[in-house]
């Protein structure tokens, strides 16, 4: 592109090292104009390259700033764009080298080069046919009204074919049709009575305004010619213009398939199509809003395209539909199991034999670039976790273990127990939600929130106790570990004892303190006083420093180590001014550095 505006491109290496400049030095006979521009096309070049310039968010962007029409607007513009294809068949039935025209496609579809559905419409339902209920003014429709509205007929607008008996009967009447039209048109002009067969013939063939603007390329020396063209530029300004008022359905939709894979742009383009679509297909009698019908159109179109450009090499439709249902299948056994299920668990859940289900898994994997590969990718990759993470992952289901058996051994929290476990999904594998607890024990919703509430109050309570310092767990903070961040991080593996978030030990295995103890000792003398000191008191300058490094997320976690309890603020690499400053005051405040961990105490 840059060659085609007149630029000549210097493809040489600009640079040969890594610490060498990447700057394109101006020619050594340059001016200092010429040095200049230089430098103002590059700095141009650049920032078109910022995330900032990418032409689909400044689309989305300014699609939320077009206002959708009214009701009542979107059908006076729907009732614009039938009048002027109206206007436009008369105009056609008149104009002999625009039927001529016609009749080519017509040979088109009927020698199998063009599809059928491209050329025709769907057929207009009456009202009174379609038996459903007005809502009242200003009501929005409810779902009773939704699921009586016709869905799209299949192979209308999606890659599924009609069934054959249909598609043959539809061909042979469009085909009949089209021997018919021609048939008028052979006749010697036969004035206002020929003109009028042919008019009802173009009626029976429910031309598309697709396919009527496609014959808009005709001579316009002819009266008939002018004024089918005024007619369709009237019918696009129309379409136009809702389809610019609903550009702002299209953004939503299309981030919900961005997971995909598939790049932004390419499902932005596939869900204006879509919307194309809807607006050929929206019928104002039935009384429903656009927006209504224009959303299914546009996440249909979405959704058929994402796998074919989210993959290099395209898989069918229900082979993409299988490999979604496995990844969902693996991750959900790899959080109940804490390992990926084998090829005979998929198999079974999917109904397939092992050997279809292998050949899906491999489809799963993406194809390895050669220029890439630094690496042997057929070795095993080492665990990529923080071993610290995993272990702190695995004590918390210890942590709630024990701390659910606590709240179950009172009197009456055997029920608090059971609500726990289900909203939490421990042990069942899956959480619950509140009415589904209640129905279970024939409670209402709100009953079992209240018991689920005071179940926690309870935990963080006894927490409260086993730490014997209320400044170090305050109630409904987050730090350090709240007794609802740890039943909801018990759903992994149980392991080691480490507890994440916080600087709490495990309950009743620590030595308790005094309550509320805190060291007023200044700190030139601080380190002898906390060598003895008590793994989990704490001075008032490192509690400070422990909120404030939870405040702008840092992990502090606290574990075993040595028979004592060590509390530790990860923070291996500091990268941001803040991250710098926090780690100075760390150090003297009394917390030891740690290499490629971070800072304990």
């Amino acid at each position: 592109m840059i060659e085609d505006l007149g630029a000549e491109l210097d493809e040489r290496f600009e640079f040969l090292g890594v610490f060498e400049d990447s700057r394109v030095a101006p020619p050594i006979n340059a001016t200092d104009i010429e040095s200049s521009t230089l430098d103002e096309a590059l700095q141009y070049l650049e920032g078109l390259l910022q995330p900032r310039n990418d032409p689909g968010r400044i689309f989305a962007k300014h699609a939320y700033d077009l206002q959708p029409l009214p009701h009542e607007e979107e059908v006076e513009v729907a009732k614009a764009m039938e009048q002027a294809l109206e206007c436009a068949l008369d105009a056609l039935s008149r104009w002999p080298e625009g039927l001529e025209a016609l009749l080519r496609k017509c040979e088109e579809v009927t020698s199998g080069r063009l599809p059928l559905k491209r050329v025709q419409k769907n057929r207009n339902v009456d009202t009174d046919e379609l038996h459903v209920p007005e809502p009242e003014a200003g009501e929005p429709l409810s779902p009773s009204h939704l699921w009586q509205i016709p869905a799209p007929v299949p192979g209308e607008d999606d890659d599924s074919d009609l069934e054959a008996p249909q598609a043959a009967d539809e061909l042979d009447e469009f085909a009949r049709q089209e021997a018919l039209l021609r048939h008028l048109t052979a006749l010697p002009t036969g004035g206002a009575q020929s003109t009028t067969k042919v008019r009802a013939v173009l009626d029976e063939m429910r031309l598309s305004g697709t396919l009527l603007c496609s014959l808009d390329k005709g001579d316009k020396k002819q009266a008939e010619a002018r004024e089918f063209t005024a007619h369709i530029t009237r019918f696009l300004e129309s379409r136009d213009l809702l389809v610019r008022s609903n550009l702002k359905l299209v953004v939503p939709l299309v981030k919900r398939y961005l997971g995909t894979g598939a790049d932004f742009a390419d499902l932005l383009q596939e869900g204006h199509i879509g919307l194309i679509r809807a607006v050929d297909k929206f019928d104002w009698r039935r009384g429903y809003k656009f927006s209504t019908m224009a959303t299914w159109w546009i996440r249909q179109q979405i959704s058929r395209a994402a796998p074919d450009h989210a993959r290099l090499i395209r898989l069918p439709l229900h082979g993409v539909e299988k490999t979604w249902e496995m990844k969902r299948l693996i991750r959900q056994h790899h959080d109940e199991h804490g390992q990926s299920p084998p090829i005979c668990w998929l198999a079974d859940r999917l109904g397939l034999t092992e050997l279809k289900a292998e050949s899906y898994l491999r489809t799963m994997s993406e194809p390895l670039p050669l220029d890439v590969m630094e690496s042997n990718p057929w070795l095993p990759e080492p665990d990529e976790a923080d071993p610290l993470e995993n272990a702190a992952r695995k004590e918390s289901v210890d942590r709630a273990e024990e701390l659910l058996q606590h709240l179950g051994s009172k009197r009456g929290g055997k029920m608090a127990e059971k609500v726990l476990r289900m909203r939490y999904g421990i042990g069942i594998g899956e959480d619950l939600t509140l009415d589904e607890i209640g129905r279970r024990y024939s409670l209402t919703r709100e009953r079992i929130r209240q018991i689920e509430t005071k179940a926690i109050k309870l935990v963080r309570s006894h927490l409260r106790a086993a730490t014997s310092s209320d400044e170090m767990v305050p109630d409904g903070s987050d730090f350090p570990l709240s007794a609802s961040n740890m039943l909801a991080a018990s759903r992994s593996d149980a392991g080691a004892h480490v507890t994440t978030n916080g600087p709490v030990p495990p309950t009743g295995s620590s030595p308790s303190p005094e309550p509320n103890r805190v060291d007023k000792t200044d700190r030139s003398t601080g380190n002898e006083n906390r060598s003895t000191q008590s793994s989990n008191a704490f001075t008032e300058r490192q509690l400070e420093l422990l909120y404030a490094a939870k405040a702008i997320g840092i992990k502090v976690m606290t574990y075993l180590e040595s028979g004592r309890y060590e509390t530790l603020v990860m923070l291996a690499q500091r990268n941001s001014k803040q991250e710098k400053e926090i780690a100075a005051e760390l150090l003297e405040a009394g917390f030891r550095f740690k290499p490629g961990h971070g800072y304990y105490v």
